[in-house]
């Protein structure tokens, strides 16, 4: 069997991955939180221990070269491997719990949910456990009414002391219109006239902070359609209804549309949600934070990884928090 050679490491193939998706040092620097230096010096030694270029150094942004896109194939399908053994190795002790009762943004139905379940009720032997979905201002209610144990969910400022928060995600709001209509990086908005701007649904939070911020920008749309359902809202801009605003994790939960849905950077002042673990302040276990973890890891692998090979011009404003 042929050694690996010694210059070829778990953190360099890491870094090299981030690098692939940046086509940046100082952005691959910032997204592991190492120096610019220490990210060109890895660079070198994996490509010196390999004997082949991997990136094309002297274009803006660096592009991979024949070999390089060969071998992130490999790399990313190992790293994928060796991730999903770390975590099925990182057993929670849910041993001393006799109940379990969480709830999950609808977002995450479709990938993350299913899994999460499945690794926690691998680690509930004597425990009665619930999982419910739901949109965030219905499933916070149901925590301050202690229905619920742990919630994950869009956060608010109302949270703010509240509950313990965990962070988990940042997910910055994009531009989705039909594809194939064009649009004119001077002036957005004009190339959008003659479609309807399709609301989200003004009770639930995602729709609530939307309409705040076009407030601020005394955008005054007219109130044609008002859609509740992701799903839905996504179906009529497949179709060439009209165009809305959203962010990466709901367009990654449409994934039947999205053949037929272009995103866009938001063509007005950047804005987020934050998706995080919350539980009631007198719960002082280490459970919410262990959950919190294995959530930080299923996000990287699926929706983190999705949105920057689709949308690589989010760069760092999607990403894992905490």
């Amino acid at each position: 069997m042929r050694a690996v050679s010694k210059g070829i490491s778990l953190k360099g193939i890491a870094m090299f991955e981030v690098l692939a998706q940046t086509g940046s040092i100082a952005q691959t620097a910032r997204r592991i939180g190492q120096s610019q230096p220490a990210v060109s010096q890895q660079l070198q030694k994996l490509e010196a221990s390999l004997g082949v270029r991997l990136v094309n150094h002297d274009t803006r942004p660096m592009t991979l070269t024949a070999a390089g896109r060969g071998f992130l194939a490999r790399a990313q399908e190992s790293l994928r491997q060796l991730r999903l053994a770390q975590t099925e190795l990182e057993q929670l002790d849910l041993s001393h719990l006799t109940s379990l009762r969480i709830g999950v943004i609808e977002d995450f139905d479709s990938e993350i949910t299913p899994t999460l379940v499945t690794r926690l009720s691998q680690n509930l032997s004597n425990c009665a456990f619930k999982q419910v979905s739901g949109p965030s201002h219905e499933m916070a209610r149901k925590l301050d009414e202690r229905q619920l144990d742990i919630l994950i969910a869009a956060a608010t400022d109302d949270n703010a002391g509240r509950w313990r928060e965990f962070r988990l995600l940042r997910d910055p709001f994009i531009l989705a219109l039909p594809q194939g209509v064009a649009l004119d990086p001077d002036a957005p908005f004009d190339s959008l006239r003659g479609l309807p701007f399709l609301r989200q649904d003004r009770e639930t939070l995602i729709g609530r902070q939307i309409e705040a911020q076009l407030a601020r920008m005394k955008f005054d749309l007219p109130n044609r359609f008002e859609i509740g359902p992701i799903q839905s809202l996504m179906g009529l801009v497949a179709n060439g209804s009209g165009w809305t605003i959203t962010t990466p994790l709901s367009y990654h939960r449409a994934q039947r549309f999205q053949a037929r849905i272009a995103v866009h950077p938001l063509p007005i002042p950047k804005f987020a949600r934050r998706i995080s673990l919350f539980t009631r302040a007198a719960w002082a276990d280490k459970v919410p934070g262990d959950i919190a973890d294995m959530m930080r890891g299923l996000l990287r692998e699926t929706v983190i990884k999705e949105g920057m090979e689709k949308m690589p011009w989010l760069q760092d404003s999607y990403r894992v928090l905490g």
